[in-house]
Parts: structure tokens; sequence; C-alpha cells
């Protein structure tokens, strides 16, 4: 122990544990590009050691890019003690989707790193339990308050989803709430979330980043022009619960020559299916620039019903120019969803009816395409978002050596 603290101060930067349930690359999702735009960020002012407990094992050539910004290890939980954890968890009240990623290996190794450790933090909710007996400053970068997304979720649910929210629920709120008042540091991206646990502190509302190449792109992608796009992780079960909206209840509304594009990778049975009894639904699976398709197409969608949070795909059809379509819901997470150039629409009708009157009266809606990117551009950074976490540990470690 006494070699790792000496090595450290020869090599002048202090020691950060970082815990993830999910490997950061390939870059597919919102979760993925805001963790590795953490580790990076982290890397340059740390000495990184990272845990990541998944149940996917990343593909080898992702390694390298990891191991070149930190040292790492790799956990997958064993259905037996997922199984013993989550018995545990029904009856102290723990969230019960931590169960999930609990791996006794990694719990063990992870408080023996914790042991030569500066400081620590977790990527959402699912490990927060790895570092909450850590005695330095931990931070939590929980992005979204999953315990108001699924208390939110039960109302819009029905069978088995709406019990699991109303079970877990109140579990997330009360851990949420105890995390803020132990932590250094908790970071939200959408204010009204964090405006729930706002007496404490620790809490502090960060921008969603989007990379910045995204808005320089020009030109269109001429396929897509007759179409509408959807942009996301097609396993996500929020992603899959907005494209069976649509396609049941808004596209059989739209004239039929109006397609919808779904963009990105791993779409799951349900999908596939849905595309294979409905020609006008169209997989395109990963796009190396499916910016060029959302520019081109009529409108990206975003016609969120379940879950919540800042909507990562939203954020990407405004930076790129795109002309964007969303539910009320998916805009309320902007600080300023009336200056965001989004059109929200909420009814089958209100969505039938916009689309209908974009593909009439395409230059009446040019102005929302520039408003949406300059308001992308003012609010959205990836460099903003890293700043502010890493000014708000190294303040928290500075206070602690005072």
């Amino acid at each position: 122990m006494m070699t790792i603290k000496r090595d450290r101060i020869m090599k002048n930067k202090q020691k950060i544990v970082f815990i993830s349930s999910r490997f950061p690359l390939p870059l597919v999702g919102g979760f993925e590009i805001k963790n590795f735009q953490l580790l990076k960020s982290l890397s340059t002012e740390f000495e990184v050691s990272a845990h990541f407990i998944t149940h996917a094992a990343p593909a080898p050539e992702y390694l390298n890019t990891i191991k070149s910004l930190c040292k790492y290890k790799i956990y997958k939980p064993k259905k037996s003690e997922v199984l013993l954890k989550l018995i545990i968890n029904i009856f102290t009240g723990e969230p019960l989707q931590n169960a999930l990623y609990f791996c006794k290996i990694a719990a063990h190794e992870i408080k023996y790193d914790l042991d030569s450790a500066d400081a620590a933090i977790c990527s959402v909710i699912r490990t927060c339990e790895y570092i909450e007996n850590f005695d330095g400053p931990k931070f939590f970068d929980l992005a979204d308050s999953l315990g108001q997304v699924y208390q939110a979720n039960i109302q819009r649910s029905s069978g088995f989803y709406k019990l699991a929210y109303r079970i877990e629920s109140p579990r997330l709120l009360r851990k949420e709430q105890t995390l803020a008042q132990r932590a250094a540091g908790v970071f939200f991206f959408n204010k009204n979330e964090a405006s729930r646990y706002a007496s404490s502190k620790s809490i502090m509302v960060v921008p969603h980043g989007v990379n910045e190449e995204i808005f320089s792109i020009d030109g269109i992608d001429e396929d897509f022009r007759d179409g509408v796009t959807f942009i996301g992780k097609l396993s996500v079960a929020h992603n899959v619960d907005m494209i069976k909206w649509f396609s049941t209840h808004v596209l059989p509304i739209l004239p039929d020559n109006i397609k919808l594009y779904l963009i990105g990778a791993g779409a799951n049975q349900e999908l596939q299916s849905l595309a294979r009894s409905n020609g006008r639904i169209i997989i395109t699976g990963f796009l190396d620039n499916p910016y060029l398709a959302l520019r081109a197409s009529i409108a990206c969608i975003c016609p969120l019903q379940t879950g919540g949070g800042v909507q990562n795909k939203v954020i990407e059809s405004l930076a790129s120019g795109s002309l964007t379509i969303a539910t009320s819901k998916a805009a309320s997470a902007f600080n300023n969803p009336n200056e965001s150039g989004i059109l929200v629409c909420d009814t089958p009708a209100e969505w039938r009816n916009t689309i209908i009157d974009i593909t009439r009266n395409p230059n009446k809606y040019q102005s929302n395409r520039e408003i949406g990117r300059n308001y992308a551009a003012r609010h959205f950074s990836w460099k903003t978002y890293s700043s502010m976490i890493l000014d708000k540990i190294k303040s928290s470690l500075t206070k602690k050596e005072a």
C-alpha cells in the first residue's frame, strides 16, 4: 500500500476510483458517450482506476483505448450472487436493480482499491453501493433521477411494469436522498429532477454534452427524404416503447408514402418482427454518419412515453440542424424548452398534423432548425460537463487537505 502511494506522489497525480455498470465503448448510446467523456477528463487530472461490472463482455478491440486512459478491471456478476443479493434487497429496502450488478469479487477488489484512493465516483445509481462506505470524497454521476422517472412511469404503465415501477420507485427515491446527504457531489442533467434534492449542498446540475463535430455537419442523405427518423440504441426499453407507440398510434394515420427509419444498433426481436410486418418501418442499423439522414428526413422524432431525463437523441438532432419533434415529456427536460426549436406533440392527431404540415410547408420550419442548432451549441458541451465535475472533485479534495 505504501508503494502505491509513493508511486502516485512521484506521478504528482491523486488517485480516483471509477465504477460503472457498463463498458463505455463502443459509443452506441448516451450512457456510453457520457462515461467515455468522463473517463477522458478524469484521466487528465487523476490516476484513474476503473471497475466495470457488466453482463456483456466488451470486444477486444476497445480494450486498448480504455487502457490508454486508465487502469481497469471488468467483472461479470454471477447469477447465484445476483439472486441472493436480490433477496437481501427485498427485505432491506435497497433498490432491486442494484442487485443485478452485484459481484462479490468486484466488491472485494473495489474495497481494496479504495484503501489507496483519494476520491471515488460511480456512474448511475446501480453501482452506488460499491463506494457508499468510502471515507473519502465520493461522487455520484446519476445523470437522471430514476426514482422520479419510475414514479412518473407508474401512471403510464400497466401489468408487470406498473408493479415494478411501484415497488422500485420509493426505494430509488430513498437511495437518492441518502446519496444527496452523504456525498461530496451528486450530478444530474435535469434541473427539475435535481430540484427535489436542492436543499443538499452536494447537488449539481451539469449539462449533457454532444460531440462538437456534429455542429459543423452539412449536407443530407437523399435516401431519407421520404420518412421520419428515430435514432438511438434499439434494445433500450424506453426506446422500444417510443417506437411501438409511434408505430401503433401515428404511423397508420400518416400518408402511406411516409416511412419510419430506425437508426441504431441492437434492434431486438420485437422491433425486427415489427419491421418485417410493416414495410414502412426500416431498420438501418448503425450508420457511420447518421446525421446526414436526420437532416434529410422530414423530422427526427422522440415520442417519449416512459423514462425521462435529457434525451441524447434530441440533443444530437438539434445540434445537427435537423427538425426535431418530441413529446412534452421529452421537451420538459430542457432548461428552456420554448427556446429550443423543438416542435412539441403529444396526441396522435398533433403528431399527424405537424408531420403533414412539414411536408407541405418545409420553409415554414427552417427557423426551427437554426434555432435548435444554436440552442444546442449554447447549452450542451462535454467540455463544460467535464470541467464542472472536475472542479467539484478538485475543490472537495482541497477542502479535505486543508
